[in-house]
């Protein structure tokens, strides 16, 4: 006859030896044939008409002084990039259902920043006017726009501004992208105090690009009608958390805070002073 041993001594050495097995099969993963830690990867997506100087899309591959910081912190921090181009509206769907790790964007452009993670602030935005000197007007002086339009992006909320809009002491003009509110300047009538709102950033680019817009005499405002540090926010969960502090601690030092910027004080019944 033959001894009967049980099943439980049996399924106790299976069940170390799979978990011996499965612990040498984690490790073949996480580690390459060099025996360095394979990085983890962040899908992150960027507009796809591109926003320059901070994205600016070469053979559908971006590039910039937003990009290329990003870049260097990733490859320090062992963490592989993959980039895809998507529409703002839908980039925010996209990292709300998951389907990529992050996005663009500033905190200050977001309703509940802290439900997010966040990569460290990179670059700041600084919005001035930028308008045409060959005209009767000076917007930096009093009342000098009063009544004027001022060239704005569609979709784009600009709180300095929004008190002058509301009370019809300046007109909003609304266009689809940059390229096309530098282009209106081109049709400024003397008669009309016109300006645009832009990233500063943003406007020198496109100036430095195209000889047409050099040629018109322009000036930027000294002033500053909105400022927002920009970088990237990422879905809160624990894999994405463990590589942003991992890329965090690659990044340069912040750039510096925001001034605090008073809204422009401009009402119709300012014309009779």
């Amino acid at each position: 006859m033959f001894e009967c041993i049980g099943l439980a001594p049996i399924k106790r050495a299976l069940s170390a030896r799979m978990r011996y097995w499965l612990t040498l099969a984690i490790a073949a993963l996480a580690t390459d044939v060099t025996g360095t830690e394979v990085a983890g990867t962040l899908r992150l997506s960027v507009p796809d008409d591109g926003y320059p100087p901070y994205v600016v899309l070469q053979d559908g591959e971006p590039q910039g002084s937003l990009i290329e910081p990003l870049r260097q912190a990733a490859q320090r921090a062992g963490i592989a990039l993959e980039f895809v181009l998507l529409p703002e509206l839908r980039s925010h769907h996209m990292l709300e259902s998951g389907n990529i790790d992050g996005r663009m964007e500033s905190p200050d452009w977001t309703e509940n920043p802290d439900d997010y993670l966040w990569s460290n602030l990179m670059v700041r935005l600084e919005d001035v006017l930028v308008y045409r000197n060959d005209q009767p007007f000076n917007p930096e002086q009093g009342d000098g726009l009063l009544g004027g339009e001022i060239i704005t992006h569609l979709g784009y909320v600009y709180p300095l501004l929004q008190p002058a809009f509301a009370n019809g002491s300046l007109i909003r003009l609304d266009k689809l992208t940059e390229q096309d509110m530098l282009n209106t300047l081109l049709l400024s009538q003397a008669e009309t105090a016109r300006a645009l709102i832009i990233g500063r950033d943003v406007a020198q680019w496109y100036l430095a690009a195209q000889p047409a817009l050099q040629a018109l005499p322009l000036t930027f405002s000294e002033k500053i009608y909105g400022c927002a540090p920009m970088g990237f926010q990422f879905v809160r969960n624990p894999r994405v958390q463990a590589l942003v502090q991992r890329l965090n601690k690659e990044f340069p030092s912040l750039p510096p805070r925001c001034p605090h910027i008073a809204p422009l004080a401009l009402t119709p019944s300012s014309a009779n002073h």
